[in-house]
């Protein structure tokens, strides 16, 4: 499991203790109004409430969260049904009923492997939308609410109470949402900056690739400042694979672009070209400075054999290298130093051609 999907199942069993505690503390509440106003059913299903809620944290504890929220969501529905038939509209339990359609989607985002599929709150919505307006006509206006004659200002404490629970959790549950989609979305921001950086890198070198120094050679093409591109290739290479296996090349490819990477200047760049061929660039130079740095590389190279597995490998790099010239494309420039290192290839190997 990912840190980030291990982290949001971390935040969703917080969350999902945190309304389990929050609506027992609510029902508790409730329930006392219940026994100071004397009525039985709400006082009997307020108890069954909160021993279900805290139930409901030990099942949340087993990750059962889609089976404790839909448990949840039905307790409110008929728990707002039941409130509004004994106590009537004005008490405003079934305010419980509206504030639970996007409650709902909200919590399929929170608690389902499936965040972006809408039917299971979409179901919800629609069953919360049919008891709702099947409690309005069987308390239609002119039936009385079973219990009556209570004074008015207990009505309005509990429409009170209830609205601010409705628009607290409402506010809370935007508040927590609108926050986890600014987390995705930095989230999405990261993730596509790493994968923009690997598609820029080699994976076995950890030099840029092709895509990686273009924009650095397109740079110093429209610069004005002189500069010098280079074209390496390992001499023999399919020798080296052939006599000593893939994973010995490997390390030769590895080797190789690190004493590219040691040689050149800090503001100068390297990229693997594709095989076992480099391309660097040497900025601000002219062609003398250009060759004094490629055949240094060549040299260091030459000098330092690779030691690996209990065996010594040698091998040697050919380089050609050009500067430059004002008007012509970098392609252009890459052409002729290619054509360069072959001729050294054709030479003896293990030399710098240079010529522009």
């Amino acid at each position: 499991m990912s840190d980030l999907k291990r982290g949001m199942e971390l935040f969703t069993k917080k969350l999902l203790k945190f309304i389990a505690v929050l609506l027992t503390i609510v029902h508790c509440v409730i329930l006392a109004e219940m026994i100071h106003m004397g009525v039985k059913p709400m006082i009997v299903y307020n108890i069954f409430s909160i021993l279900c809620y805290l139930i409901a944290i030990c099942f949340i504890n087993k990750e059962y969260y889609n089976a404790v929220f839909i448990a949840a969501y039905f307790e409110i529905i008929l728990h707002s049904f039941l409130a509004t038939v004994f106590l009537g509209w004005d008490s405003g339990f079934a305010l419980y009923m509206i504030a639970l359609v996007p409650v709902g989607f909200y919590m399929q985002y929170f608690i389902s492997g499936d965040k972006y599929n809408i039917k299971q709150p979409l179901l919800l919505s629609i069953l919360d939308f049919v008891i709702f307006i099947s409690c309005k006509v069987y308390s239609a206006d002119d039936i009385s609410p079973v219990y009556v004659g209570m004074e008015s200002v207990i009505h309005e404490g509990m429409y009170t109470f209830n609205a601010f629970c409705v628009f607290t959790a409402l506010i809370g549950f935007s508040v927590i949402f609108l926050k986890e989609l600014n987390r995705s979305h930095d989230e999405i921001i990261k993730v596509n900056e790493q994968l923009g950086r690997m598609a820029k890198l080699d994976t076995l070198t950890g030099l840029f690739n092709r895509r990686g120094i273009q924009p650095f050679l397109d740079i110093c093409s429209v610069s004005g400042r002189n500069f010098c591109i280079a074209m390496c290739d390992i001499d023999d290479f399919k020798n080296v694979n052939d006599s000593y296996g893939h994973d010995v090349g490997d390390e030769v490819i590895a080797r190789t672009a690190r004493t590219i990477r040691e040689c050149i200047k800090p503001d100068d760049h390297v990229c693997r070209w594709g095989g076992e061929e480099f391309v660097f660039l040497v900025d601000s130079a002219q062609m003398h400075d250009g060759y004094i740095i490629a055949d240094n590389i060549r040299r260091t190279i030459e000098q330092n054999p690779l030691e690996i597995f209990g065996k010594i490998v040698d091998f040697t790099v050919t380089i050609g290298i050009t500067e430059y010239k004002k008007g012509e494309t970098i392609d252009q420039t890459i052409i002729r130093a290619d054509e360069m290192m072959y001729s050294g290839k054709k030479n003896g190997k293990n030399v710098v051609i240079s010529g522009i």
